[in-house]
């Protein structure tokens, strides 16, 4: 086999394989370009996911005439001249591959014009190749028009990603700009949709609130925190803004949104015994350090840097952080725990008292000889699990009872209620036996089991809210929200959007009651950031375990003996299965033989 130099087109659709991985990486460099420029607004619009059209407008210093071909051509970069630049970087652009590289995969127009010019200048390319170069009357700035991305490489189109994902990738890097970048007016349109329009007002805090609106904005404390050449600036979240994955951490180095497990990792440790177990800290920080503390040069896309020195970055990450959370501790206050508490108990009784439309067969207690027959008749096909019938569903998901689990359970005149263990365990007496269940696992499957038999019987009963909720979030849960609308209608939710990236809650799940709507909503789609490729029928079942969960009442709810009564009367007469929807058992039986053996009150 010969050796041989590729051919600039073949060479070029090579370098735009790692340039241009997909329309997401065309706008953080066509963007980038904008804001080396000097440009103080730049309008982003989008159709179908940024593959049909990607436009990108700004008002920046332009490019001269004579130079507009120049810069389609690889490794042409106005940013720097010397090895020596390397070292010493401080633009977002400086290796001269993008501009190739889109248009190597794409139709690109542009139109630019330099301030003071009579007269700007129009170039066309179709797949690299130079169409038409001319001039042409446009407003001072740049304005970069990318079609029909992948057109002449199939191959790489078919493994983009449905629109509203990628349009979702493509939010999530303005978002990330608009941080970065306070004193620039960013204005994004998908699909003629106006989504974000942040002021440019030079304020971080007005970028948060365009970003991730209003309620995060209110929670977020700041920090500033300087030693030796490096300062550490921006906002973190309080306890209040705790999620489950890491979408919520925003960093920049000398103004370079990047990805770093350091500080990422130094973050958390801040944070130790504030959040809750698996949840991740809220932060949008800013470091400013000499550009040769940094190489930037190490990743195609630029997202990955790599410190001079790792071990005191992330001892100063920590330290400003913790310097942060303990300028600004939080004191709980009695009268909102009070209050939560009385929320939460409103909530159990508009349970206890819904209506039962939904189920017109007359239903009797949970019989132990049923209960393990049913059991004995599952079988692992080792097929997914789809939609299944009711008992189909319990079947699977409820575990063989051992010595100490409750197989029967009917609420009469010989139970007991005791009270509550821990505000978590309720404690019922029946003879010589007592029960202890879980309160939170218990509501939690009640619910379930409502929702799920009224999806099945397309018999789902919703209510009006008096006055329309509205939830904001931010791009990508916008996108997952958009999607999700369907099956959210299917479950009981009058959900649309009214602008922005704010929905309209008109309407919510009877079976639910008058609970934390936007709450649960918030959370639903937290969770549900990582659900790519899951079936529809899985996604319906997470979906409803999720709200179930949510809903419930939790550990610590203070309940009445009457709220437990009815509780467990609803348990019974509802037949719900000893499980809760994640397999954990609801109830477990204490007798008084066991007791008096553990006491040695009487021997084996």
């Amino acid at each position: 086999m010969s050796i041989r130099l590729l051919e600039t087109s073949v060479a070029n659709k090579i370098a735009a394989g790692e340039v241009v991985e997909r329309p997401a990486s065309i706008v953080k460099e066509l963007i980038e370009n904008s804001i080396d420029a000097g440009s103080t607004s730049v309008t982003i619009e989008i159709t179908n996911g940024g593959v049909s059209s990607i436009r990108i407008t700004d008002n920046g210093c332009g490019i001269p005439a004579d130079e507009v071909a120049t810069a389609f051509l690889r490794h042409a970069t106005s940013k720097i001249s010397s090895e020596e630049d390397l070292f010493n970087i401080m633009t977002l652009g400086f290796r001269g591959e993008a501009m190739a590289s889109i248009a190597a995969v794409a139709k690109v127009q542009l139109l630019t014009r330099v301030k003071g010019s009579d007269y700007g200048c129009e170039i066309l390319i179709n797949g690299g190749e130079v169409e038409r170069i001319s001039e042409a009357g446009c407003p001072e700035g740049t304005n970069i028009i990318v079609r029909e991305l992948f057109y002449n490489t199939p191959a790489r189109k078919k493994f983009l990603k449905k629109p509203s994902i990628e349009a979702g990738y493509i939010g999530d890097i303005i978002s990330r700009l608009i941080l970065a970048y306070p004193t620039i007016s960013f204005k994004y349109i998908c699909d003629q949709k106006t989504l974000f329009h942040s002021p440019g007002d030079g304020s971080m805090l007005s970028a948060l609130h365009c970003v991730y609106g209003k309620q995060t904005a209110a929670s977020v404390i700041p920090v500033d925190f300087v030693r030796d050449e490096i300062r550490i600036y921006g906002y973190i979240g309080n306890r209040d803004i705790q999620k489950s994955n890491r979408t919520y951490q925003t960093l920049f180095v000398n103004d370079r949104y990047i990805k770093n497990n350091l500080i990422s990792a130094a973050a958390a440790a801040a944070y130790e015994g504030r959040l809750n177990v698996g949840k991740f800290p809220f932060f949008a920080l800013r470091i400013d350090m000499p550009p040769a503390f940094v190489d930037v040069n190490v990743h195609p896309n630029k997202m990955e840097v790599r410190f001079a020195d790792g071990l005191p970055m992330y001892s100063l990450v920590l330290s400003a952080v913790e310097s942060a959370l303990q300028t600004h501790q939080e004191v709980p206050k009695l009268y909102e725990q009070e209050e939560e508490q009385h929320n939460t108990i409103s909530e159990v009784q508009s349970i206890a008292q819904l209506p039962q439309e939904y189920s017109k067969e007359e239903k009797k207690p949970i019989q132990l000889t049923d209960y393990i027959a049913n059991i004995s008749n599952v079988h692992d096909s080792g097929d997914s699990i789809d939609l299944l019938t009711q008992r189909e569903y319990k079947n699977i998901q409820i575990t063989m009872p051992t010595q100490n689990t409750m197989q029967e359970i009917h609420m009469d005149e010989s139970y007991k209620v005791l009270g509550q263990l821990f505000l978590t365990y309720i404690i019922i007496e029946n003879g010589t036996e007592a029960y202890i269940i879980d309160q939170h696992a218990a509501h939690e499957r009640l619910l379930y089991e409502r929702l799920y038999a009224q999806m099945n019987k397309n018999e789902v009963v919703s209510q009006n809210l008096l006055m329309p909720q509205v939830v904001t979030v931010n791009h990508n849960e916008y996108h997952l929200l958009e999607g999700l609308l369907p099956l959210l209608q299917e479950l009981g939710y009058d959900i649309e959007p009214i602008g922005g990236l704010s929905f309209g809650i008109k309407a919510v799940p009877l079976t639910l009651g008058q609970s934390d709507t936007v709450g649960m909503l918030t959370n639903l789609l937290d969770e549900s950031s990582g659900i790519k490729h899951y079936k529809t029928a899985d996604i319906k079942r997470e979906k409803l375990m999720q709200m179930a969960c949510k809903s419930a009442v939790k550990a610590g709810d203070v309940l009445t003996n009457a709220e437990i009564s009815e509780l467990m009367r609803l348990i019974s007469s509802e037949q719900v299965p000893l499980s809760c929807p994640h397999g954990r058992p609801i109830l477990i039986k204490l007798t008084q033989r066991e007791l008096e053996l553990r006491f040695k009150r009487i021997q084996q």
